[in-house]
């Protein structure tokens, strides 16, 4: 059996109905080897992270016509279909628009790409994650639940910080730094579950069992995630050891992109809300001593133009990792659609800056 030619999510050649992933994909006769190799291990892996999600589960894709994604957007979320002449809908469009370009030209890759090239379609999978949390920012704008934007576009930020910074490695160092991501993940929830095996100390009786087993499960979960990725890194690359690199804090990977001041500014006011920071506190406290309707009204505005920026400045980074990503795989025709959404979604943020400071009547 030759694993490298079997897609993860495809039938199990034993005949037993089930996908080769949830059957004799762990029986595979001799070791796969590691995944820097490009063998059989990481065509596996590649493969698997090739389908758009689970075999069966996609629902349709609708047309290459903005209006049609986006009646598809609202059918989504459940909301009405939105303005036509909205900022937020112009915005939106793009990004719908360019997510749509990227899936069509990723299917047409060469076979040698999406199966050797773990990287390509792990990296894809990450991006289209942070494309979902913006999108769902935008459904909360077009909604009216603005708060709920601005803890959604942090995560989509975030998401493509985290593309980028694994897209600026050479090709063949990429799978290490996805390695680095998993790894990072993998030892904090091993330390997190450490420490709520120690909190649950406090506790007694049938409280404290109920905590232990839900403990064991969490650890019996990481277990299982590390031997799975095994499967594709060799398990001392998944084995913090003081030799490895680490994956990187937050801000040193805006550092390493040359977008500091935007880990200064941009994110640093996406944690504020994220962490229900005093700021708004203070506007409520300020607003109701002087009982001025003037300013109530003024406050409400502002912190929907607040909501409306960061939401936009995430749409700004998602799209340039998507440009990143099709361009470090010769995407031709999607990275253009990609540079077109970027600069729409620039000229509606600065669209909606001019309106909200140009005082009425002006």
């Amino acid at each position: 059996m030759d694993p490298g030619k079997i897609g993860r999510n495809d039938p199990c050649p034993c005949g037993s109905g089930r996908k080769f992933k949830n059957c004799c994909l762990r029986r595979v006769d001799g070791p796969r080897e590691s995944i820097f190799g490009y063998d059989s291990g990481s065509a596996q892996l590649g493969l698997g992270f090739s389908l758009p999600t689970p075999a069966g589960a996609a629902a349709p894709i609708p047309p290459d016509d903005p209006q049609a994604l986006l009646q598809a957007f609202a059918e989504e979320h459940r909301i009405p279909r939105p303005s036509p002449s909205d900022d937020d809908t112009h915005a939106l469009e793009s990004v719908l628009v360019s997510r749509r370009a990227i899936d069509r030209n990723y299917s047409s890759l060469p076979n040698e790409i999406t199966a050797t090239d773990p990287a390509s379609g792990v990296v894809r999978v990450m991006l289209g994650r942070g494309y979902t949390y913006l999108e769902s920012a935008f459904a909360s704008l077009l909604t009216g639940f603005a708060p709920a934007a601005e803890i959604l576009s942090r995560t989509a930020l975030e998401a493509s910080v985290n593309v980028r910074f694994i897209l600026r490695a050479p090709p063949s160092e990429r799978p290490s730094r996805i390695a680095q991501y998993i790894r990072s993940y993998l030892t904090q929830e091993q330390k997190e579950a450490t420490r709520w095996e120690q909190a649950a100390l406090a506790l007694s009786g049938e409280e404290q069992a109920a905590h232990r087993t839900a403990i064991a499960q969490k650890k019996l979960a990481i277990t299982k995630w590390t031997d799975f990725f095994s499967g594709f890194y060799p398990p001392e690359i998944l084995v913090p050891t003081i030799t490895q690199q680490p994956w990187p804090k937050i801000a040193d990977r805006f550092t390493a992109l040359g977008e500091e001041i935007h880990y200064r500014v941009l994110y640093a006011a996406m944690c504020s809300q994220a962490h229900n920071d005093g700021e708004d506190l203070i506007n409520e406290m300020i607003v109701r001593v002087e009982n001025d309707p003037r300013l109530d009204r003024r406050m409400r505005e502002e912190n929907e133009y607040c909501a409306r920026d960061l939401a936009y400045g995430a749409g700004d980074f998602i799209l340039q990792a998507a440009i990143d990503y099709t361009a470090g795989y010769g995407m031709d025709r999607a990275h253009a659609v990609c540079v077109s959404a970027q600069e729409r979604v620039r000229e509606r943020r600065v669209h909606f800056f001019e309106r909200f400071h140009t005082p009425s009547g002006a």
